[in-house]
């Protein structure tokens, strides 16, 4: 991150400033710094509830350059290279960066060129509708009548009762390397309202209904057209909700990335990240053992928050990373979640890669919970036993290498179990089962509960985290930091 963990003030330590940050809105949903402190080079946004939507989808022509705060996102203007950066979700999965009842967009655009070098408009950012049409865009322009003053441009395609918003609002002229703050507000029943410095544009009483978005545009057009942001794009977040209803002080420091959430039901917790026992493998925090039975053929490479555990494909090596159950999980209800970035596309998949196992080695005894993905189908499945044998497969999406995507399965002994895909809840199995029944001893991580060698994780697991009660219901927002460890109540820390 560009800045150090505080309350939004400057500080002083030992002779140095220190710029802190203001913690992010509850409500955030897509954050981008552009400190190049992320994947992607940098590029990379640092918080979103979208589907793998934090990374880029298209970049061209773009860089990092000095921003508001630290670096920020520089596009140059069209004349001279065809500049696009975009965040896209795919067809058919959760879009979840933006809501289109209501919402907040802002950032900070630091230009190029004077307003009185301005040859062409400038698109600041703009949203995209799964039908293609722009929900809302902001972009800079001169008037075209004398004497030519500079305007911010609100536009959409659709959010006028289904038709065509365009609002001009008149701006000082700026100079180069001027930092100037844009926000724009939106409520399907009130209106949409922009926001210059800080300074409340008049309310534009419009209505519209549902509309589900897909692209988020930054510094360019979702469309591929001419007039870019001729600058730098900056600390570019978007919320649930009106964050702004007058006039306000713009942020003079850059929004930290939200935590995690933590579950005081925390039974085991892996990071993987190398500051552990036994190569950085061992769990983190455990009720029960946290030291691994097994690490065959297992090492930690790049995962999804620094390291994680990487099990190659069982045809070429017996890799194996396993860890005791006992008082790791409970059979009457829990969660389990981790991160899986796998080494091959679903297309180079020579068969289904086992993610998680739990259940007892017995050759009799059935499996209690396991996760792996089918080839065949696309699909996630979970595979056990939970009184009567469980077996159930879920859309999933047709994954490419390196792909950082989120699994979850909760359980609950009176409901039954169910899955969870980058925050999308899956259909509940309804089962019931006894609450003293299947006695687990074993969890596999990246491969099967029996030790076969056949079908492991082929990639790498991360962010490992089992609890004792149903953490999510309904969608959820997949956590984009790591979890802290637990210190306190009966864990037992590994370190």
């Amino acid at each position: 991150m560009k800045t150090v963990a505080g309350t939004g003030l400057l500080g002083a330590v030992g002779g140095l400033i220190l710029l802190l940050h203001v913690t992010a809105d509850a409500k955030t949903l897509f954050l981008a710094n552009y400190d190049g402190d992320t994947g992607t080079g940098g590029l990379e946004a640092d918080f979103a509830t979208g589907f793998c939507t934090h990374a880029p989808y298209y970049t061209n022509g773009v860089s990092l350059a000095p921003g508001r705060f630290g670096n920020g996102l520089h596009l140059p203007s069209n004349t001279t290279v065809n500049a696009r950066l975009w965040h896209y979700s795919p067809s058919g999965e959760q879009r979840h960066n933006v809501h289109g009842d209501q919402g907040t967009l802002d950032f900070w655009w630091t230009p190029d060129r004077p307003s009185s070098e301005m040859v062409a408009f400038r698109t600041l950012c703009s949203i995209r509708n799964v039908a293609g049409n722009a929900f809302l865009t902001l972009s800079v322009r001169l008037g075209l009548n004398p004497p030519h003053d500079p305007y911010l441009f609100l536009s959409s395609d659709v959010i006028n009762g289904g038709g065509t918003l365009y609002k001009p609002y008149k701006l000082s002229h700026f100079s180069a390397g001027e930092n100037i703050h844009f926000a724009v507000t939106w409520n399907n029943v009130n209106g949409v309202q922009a926001f210059v410095n800080g300074a409340a544009q008049v309310l534009e009483n419009v209505a519209w209904g549902s509309y589900t978005q897909d692209m988020i545009a930054v510094g360019c057009s979702h469309d591929k057209a001419a007039g870019n942001a001729d600058g730098v794009v900056d600390a570019f977040r978007i919320t649930d909700g009106v964050e702004y209803t007058g006039n306000f002080t713009p942020p003079q420091v850059a929004y930290a990335t939200p935590a995690a959430p933590l579950s005081a039901h925390t039974l085991f917790l892996a990071h993987f990240d190398g500051d552990t026992t036994e190569d950085g493998l061992a769990a983190d925090v455990a009720r029960g053992g946290g030291l691994p039975l097994q690490t065959t053929g297992v090492m930690r490479a790049s995962g999804r928050f620094g390291s994680g555990a990487h099990i190659p494909h069982g045809t070429s090596a017996n890799a194996s990373l396993r860890f005791n159950a006992l008082r790791n999980i409970r059979n009457d209800r829990g969660t389990l979640d981790f991160w899986w970035i796998p080494d091959h596309a679903k297309a180079d998949f020579s068969s289904g890669g086992r993610l998680v196992s739990i259940g007892n080695t017995s050759a009799t005894a059935p499996k209690f919970i396991e996760l792996w993905v089918s080839t065949l189908g696309g699909g996630l499945v979970m595979d056990g036993s939970t009184g009567a044998r469980v077996q159930t497969g879920v859309d999933f999406p047709v994954w490419t290498s390196g792909q950082r995507i989120h699994i979850a399965v909760t359980w609950d002994h009176s409901s039954g179990v169910q899955l969870f895909v980058n925050g999308a809840a899956k259909g509940l199995v309804s089962r019931t089962w006894s609450a003293t029944s299947h006695t687990q001893n074993v969890i596999a991580v990246g491969s099967d509960v029996s030790g076969g060698t056949a079908w492991t994780a082929d990639g790498v697991i991360d962010e490992l985290r089992i609890t004792g009660d149903v953490e999510f219901a309904g969608n959820v927002n997949p956590p984009f930091k790591a979890y802290r460890s637990p210190s306190t109540g009966t864990l037992i820390r590994i370190l």
